[in-house]
């Protein structure tokens, strides 16, 4: 895409490079978490899974927003999870409420085409997930958590790639 009289393209909403590097170091608390045996119970380690990936988003984001409004979609994002392994739902349908929450507060580039893409991608995550989960179930819980964060995360930055947000290289 060509930026005419811009020396830079426009800036997105999120700083990918700080996003993925928040992601790995969450990945790599999930893994000793699971090992220690300190987050055992179902609804606690989902609604931590929400609330890392949130966090993760929310400390990403370019421009400063308020503290309450950060901390609120944390929340709803943990509750979101923990929601998720009430009703049985996984993958898609999880995505997609997200991916509402994410457009409603921080990404307003995320189209309902690329909020489907991305949800379809969560689903077919979760399936490759839960495969390997029954083949290498030491992995644990957090491999599920892990492999959704980066789908989803991918999505959003492949999203805005694609619009011209990004450069191309």
């Amino acid at each position: 895409m060509i930026y005419q009289g811009l020396a830079q393209p426009p800036a997105t909403d999120l700083h990918y490079a700080r996003h993925w590097l928040l992601l790995g170091c969450f990945t790599v608390v999930l893994a000793v978490l699971n090992r220690l045996h300190l987050f055992d119970r179902p609804f606690a380690s989902f609604a931590m899974y929400g609330a890392l990936h949130a966090l993760a988003l929310v400390l990403a984001l370019r421009s400063p927003k308020p503290l309450c409004r950060k901390c609120l979609f944390v929340a709803i994002a943990a509750f979101l999870s923990m929601v998720t392994l009430c009703v049985g739902i996984a993958g898609r349908p999880r995505a997609l409420t997200y991916g509402i929450l994410i457009r409603l507060c921080w990404v307003r580039t995320l189209t309902w085409g690329w909020l489907a893409t991305i949800s379809s991608s969560c689903m077919l995550a979760t399936f490759l997930a839960f495969f390997t989960l029954n083949q290498f179930p030491l992995l644990g819980r957090w491999w599920l958590a892990a492999l959704w964060w980066y789908t989803l995360s991918g999505g959003l930055w492949l999203c805005e790639k694609r619009q011209g947000h990004l450069p191309l290289a």
